[in-house]
């Protein structure tokens, strides 16, 4: 089972927006923002989905910012 899913983003704001949007369609939602991360999901229980600015500053992609985790 998957407990966490994380998406290196550009831009944090834009995404937010988008994915905040999307994942409210399958009842989720915001759950925890900071600077550079947000968290959504049903419960801190259950998964989390999860998007971010890569730590490093560089571009995001599959190995910059992204994680799936159990």
């Amino acid at each position: 089972m998957i407990g966490n899913t994380t998406l290196g983003v550009k831009d944090l704001a834009k995404s937010e927006q988008f994915y905040g949007a999307v994942i409210g369609e399958l009842g989720a939602k915001l759950l925890m923002g900071m600077d550079r991360l947000k968290l959504f999901g049903t419960g801190m229980g259950a998964p989390i989905f999860g998007i971010c600015l890569p730590y490093d500053g560089k571009a995001a992609s599959a190995g910059n910012g992204t994680m799936v985790a159990v």
